[in-house]
C-alpha cells in the first residue's frame, strides 16, 4: 500500500483524530511551553546579581584602597614633617646654640644660660624635653622680637617661665633696660631608644 492509497482512504473524523494525536504527542514530548528558558533566565538573572554584588564590593574595597592610600600619603608627610621640627638628633648645646644666635641677632645681651636636665617629655614619653634658663637685658622691643625670632626656628620651642622685670630706673629720652628671664624647652625625639 502507497501513501496515496492510504490518503485517498482517510476519512474526515480519522484525520481530526490524527491531527489531536499528533498534537498531542508533540505537546507532550516536544513542546515546551518556555519553562526550561525561564528556568534558564531566571538562573542568569541570579548569577548576573552575584556578579553584580562582587563587582560593587571589589569597588567599594578600590575605594577604601584609594582613601587609605590617601590618607597614608598626608599622614606620611605630616610624620616627616613633625621629624624635621623634633629631630632625633638634637641636644641641649644645640638648643643654647640657637639661644644664644637668637639674642644675638636682636642686639640683646645674653647675661647667663643655663641649661636643665634633659627628661621626658610629659606629653609622650617617646620625646625627650631639653631646657635652658635664660637670663637677658636688652629693650622691651628686643625682647619681643627675641620671642618671635624663636618661633620662626624650623623647629618646636616653647618658652615657659616668662618673667619681664625693669632694671634699674628709666631715663627720661632712653628706651628703658628691661630683664627677661625665661625658660625655653625643645624636644627630641628617642627614636629606638623609646621602644
Amino acid at each position: 500500500m502507497n501513501l496515496t492509497d492510504a490518503l485517498n482512504r482517510l476519512t474526515t473524523i480519522r484525520a481530526l483524530l490524527l491531527g489531536f494525536m499528533m498534537a498531542a504527542i508533540y505537546y507532550f514530548v516536544v513542546f515546551d511551553g518556555g519553562g526550561s528558558y525561564a528556568a534558564q533566565i531566571s538562573t542568569l538573572q541570579g548569577q548576573i546579581k552575584e556578579m553584580q554584588t562582587k563587582i560593587n564590593a571589589a569597588h567599594a574595597k578600590v575605594e577604601r584602597a584609594n582613601v587609605y592610600k590617601q590618607a597614608a600619603s598626608e599622614l606620611g608627610g605630616k610624620i616627616q614633617q613633625m621629624m624635621s621640627v623634633i629631630p632625633e638628633s638634637f641636644n641641649v648645646s644645640d638648643l643654647m646654640s640657637i639661644v644664644s644666635k637668637e639674642v644675638e641677632t636682636v642686639g640683646s645681651s645674653l647675661i647667663n644660660i643655663a641649661p636643665q636636665p634633659a627628661r621626658p617629655s610629659l606629653v609622650a614619653p617617646e620625646f625627650e624635653e631639653f631646657m635652658v634658663t635664660i637670663n637677658v637685658d636688652g629693650s622691651f622691643n628686643q625682647h619681643m622680637m627675641l620671642l618671635s625670632n624663636l618661633t620662626k626656628v624650623n623647629q618646636i620651642l616653647v618658652t615657659r617661665k616668662f618673667e619681664l622685670s625693669l632694671n634699674g630706673q628709666p631715663v627720661p629720652g632712653v628706651p628703658p633696660l628691661v630683664k627677661l628671664m625665661a625658660t625655653v624647652v625643645a624636644y627630641r625625639y628617642k627614636g629606638k631608644e623609646a621602644i
